[in-house]
């Protein structure tokens, strides 16, 4: 369990490192198949019902895509393995004290 959770935490580190390019990335690496590949999958499944976890969306292109091609009103649940990975502004900072 250990080793899983050492992958895991350098899977998020790497994605916070990518942060906001990694749309561009993802892109780029995939030959632009990115788009059609989650469009594929959407479809494959049929429509959803109820309620949709998009667990470790990253930057929620998924989600996305979901909303777009499923009818009707779904309710997401999205979860992301960081505040600071692509998509997300990093965290604000601690306002300064006065002198």
């Amino acid at each position: 369990m250990r080793g899983e959770y050492e992958l895991w935490r350098r899977v998020v580190e790497g994605m916070e490192e990518i942060g906001p390019k990694y749309p561009w990335l993802n892109r780029v690496i995939s030959l632009g198949l990115d788009r059609f590949v989650r469009r594929l999958a959407v479809l494959s499944a049929g429509n959803p019902v109820g309620r949709i976890l998009d667990a470790g969306a990253g930057d929620e292109s998924l989600t996305v895509v979901i909303q777009s091609l499923a009818r009707g009103s779904r309710h997401f649940l999205v979860m992301l393995p960081s505040p600071r990975g692509p998509g997300h502004a990093p965290p604000p900072s601690q306002p300064q004290r006065p002198s």
